[in-house]
């Protein structure tokens, strides 16, 4: 709990990978569509976009979840 009583919220505590942090995977996975419309949305009105997140991973450093651009390993290119 924080000096004000309010339970800290995860999702704002950074990672020594200095990406966002998600407490879980469900947050992550919202996170990661919302990523992906905003990349769809670009593309519609300007032809291109820098977005590429694709999927979500368990991080060990911090105990959360972040959003990668990386293919899973082992995963085949279609």
């Amino acid at each position: 709990m924080s000096a004000r009583g309010h339970a800290h919220r995860h999702s704002d505590v950074g990672c020594i990978t200095r990406k966002r942090r998600f407490r879980d995977h469900q947050e992550a996975v919202h996170a990661l569509h919302g990523a992906q419309q905003f990349a769809r949305l670009d593309i519609e009105s300007s032809g291109s976009t820098k977005r590429a997140e694709c999927r979500t991973y368990e991080c060990y450093a911090c105990n959360g979840w972040h959003l990668t651009s990386q293919p899973a390993p082992g995963a085949v290119a279609a």
